[in-house]
């Protein structure tokens, strides 16, 4: 399905089609039209049947920060709706001013020299066929931030930060224009 196409109604899948699949160093990014490239890592991934002879998905991607820290672990199973249905988590993310991407629009964020500890939590799904776009809640902490003020240059002083962030989205159907 195309953005802005009318989804059709779900058909049932026949699980047992569906091909064991390997994902071996798969370099992802974002293209947008602002900013280019965004690198997001590496992905290592693999599709196997479970013990019901359903697919299930297992793997783990790298994101592109500074020195290829940390890891997502990726899982997933497919229904016989046709929905892929993923859970994603993340924990102790190393952030410093080296994980934003290199472009003029994050340079006020990079002056501060922000640091500290990420723990990321996603889960959605996503219709093959109906939907051009998953449906996902991303949930965030960032733990054991700092940044420094540039009006306090000639200070020591730093400003300590615990962040909690949520954030959903649904991609626009005809029925939902909501995001």
């Amino acid at each position: 399905a195309m953005l802005g196409e009318t989804p059709t109604a779900p058909t049932l899948l026949d699980l047992t089609l569906i091909p064991a699949l390997a994902i071996e160093d798969l370099k992802l990014e974002v293209e947008t039209p602002e900013w280019g490239d965004m690198p997001l890592g590496t992905l290592r991934a693999s599709l196997q049947k479970d013990s019901s002879g359903r697919p299930h998905l297992v793997g783990r991607m790298v994101p592109a920060l500074e020195g290829d820290q940390g890891e997502f672990l990726l899982e997933g199973a497919m229904e016989t709706d046709g929905r892929l249905v993923f859970r994603s988590t993340a924990r102790d993310l190393p952030l410093g001013p080296g994980f934003l991407p290199e472009l003029p629009a994050f340079d006020w964020i990079r002056v501060l020299y922000p640091e500290g500890r990420a723990d990321l939590d996603a889960n959605g799904h996503w219709a093959f066929g109906r939907e051009a776009l998953p449906q996902f809640d991303i949930r965030a902490v960032l733990r054991d931030g700092e940044v420094r003020l540039p009006w306090l240059a000639n200070r020591p002083a730093h400003t300590r930060v615990d962040i909690g962030a949520a954030v959903s989205y649904t991609p626009r159907t005809p029925t939902n224009h909501s995001v």
